[in-house]
Parts: C-alpha cells; structure tokens; sequence
C-alpha cells in the first residue's frame, strides 16, 4: 500500500512539472526552460499562497502565464488525459489479477486476486439463484 500512496505522489508532482511545460509549449510554439526543482517550487509556493500567480513560476513561462484561460485548458486537458490513461490502466491490470490460474509464480500478476463471481456475463445467473 505504501507503494502505491508513493508512486501516486511522484506521478503527481512529475505531472504538474509536465503539464506546466506542455501548456506553455501550447500557447507559445516552445518548450519554456522549466527545470524539475524549479517547477515544484513554484507549484509548492501557489498551493502555499505565498506568491501571486504571475509571479510564481520562472521567467521563461510567465509569457504563457499571461493567457490564463488557455493555460488552464491545456493543463486541465493534460490531466484529464492522464487520468484517463491511468484509469484505463488501473482496470486493465483488475481484469489480469482477477482471472484465475491454476500455477501462478510470485511474479505473475494474472491470477493474484481471483473474483470468480465478479464478471458481468455471470450477474444475470446468480441474480437468479439469490432470488429463487
């Protein structure tokens, strides 16, 4: 569990270093030079308040920071795209741990957490044995 809660942070503060570059490579044809540390500094100093917004993240992408509207679209369509992709990772890798095998190695994720009961094919006949 530790695991995840950790790979869950470092895929968040990776993205919001990401998804800054790529709004401002949207709105202005380039990617700004935006280094790691840098990035999460600033967004530690916004969540922190303690900057305005302008003046928050470095020199080479206040110019992307001066069309808010745009840099917020493409930062909510960057993540939007993220979790989407996760989301559609998260339920690939259910579908694999959840079908049963019968000689599973340690390393093998298919049969980790087998749910024979939990397949959409299979509601309608236990929908009838509960209620018979």
């Amino acid at each position: 569990m530790l695991v995840l809660v950790v790979l869950l942070f470092t895929v968040v503060l990776v993205s919001a270093w990401a998804l800054a570059l790529v709004a401002g490579w949207v709105i202005t044809g380039r990617f700004p030079c935006l280094g790691f540390w840098h990035g999460m500094g600033a967004v530690f100093r916004l969540l922190l308040a303690q900057h305005p917004f302008d003046t928050a993240y470095p020199r080479s992408l206040r110019v992307a920071l001066q069309q808010r509207g745009l840099f917020w679209t493409a930062i909510a369509a960057g993540a939007a795209l993220e979790l989407a992709s996760l989301t559609a990772l998260f339920v690939h890798l259910d579908r694999i741990t959840s079908r049963p095998t019968a000689d599973r190695r340690l390393w093998q994720l298919r049969g980790l957490h087998p749910r024979p009961y939990a397949r959409p094919h299979m509601v309608r006949p236990l929908l009838v044995v509960v209620l018979c």
